[in-house]
């Protein structure tokens, strides 16, 4: 792997963390000051305002910074998934070795664990899981899949289920 794509992973990796870092500071402030609307209204102004040319501070990307932190940080996961991780960066059988384990596993995994996790994908990749796939179990299988196989977006989006294969799967068809 080239330097380049290195760089590049590296710096998805600590944007993806503090993106998981300010949700969790907004849910902090929703629950210690309640903070509402447009709290955060003025916080996404004021950050645009702080660093003036940088983008991914939109309120409506704040928002999803919330949901982002909410929706991963109390889930049932295998608490070995981040060793686990550690050792898919060596080792290209990782799906074979990991998956089965998430799926047989129901301990309560602290929350730097799911963040790790989330932070080996874009977060675009972040936000289309999040919108298409509700179960956790599937989600973590998408972002395993992500990560072995270099998904782009629109691989993982031709990946993910869509309605009628839910409706298919729901109905029994």
């Amino acid at each position: 792997m080239s330097a380049r794509i290195r760089a590049a992973k590296t710096v998805n990796r600590e944007l993806v963390s503090l993106y998981w870092k300010i949700g969790e500071m907004i849910v902090e402030k929703q629950r210690e000051l309640g903070w509402g609307k447009s709290v955060v209204e003025q916080l996404s102004k004021d950050i645009c305002k702080e660093f003036d040319g940088i983008s991914g501070f939109s309120a409506d990307n704040l928002w999803r910074m919330r949901q982002f932190y909410l929706e991963y940080s109390n889930m049932e996961v295998l608490e070995q998934a981040v060793p686990e991780l550690n050792k898919a960066r060596k080792n290209k059988k990782f799906l074979k070795q990991l998956v089965p384990d998430l799926f047989n596993n129901s301990e309560d995994t602290q929350s730097p664990v799911l963040e790790r996790l989330v932070a080996e994908i874009p977060w675009g990749h972040n936000l289309l899981i999040m919108k298409k796939i509700k179960n956790i179990k599937e989600r973590i299988y998408y972002i395993l899949a992500s990560i072995e196989c270099g998904w782009s977006r629109n691989v993982l989006l031709n990946q993910l289920p869509t309605a009628e294969d839910i409706k298919h799967k729901l109905l029994g068809r």
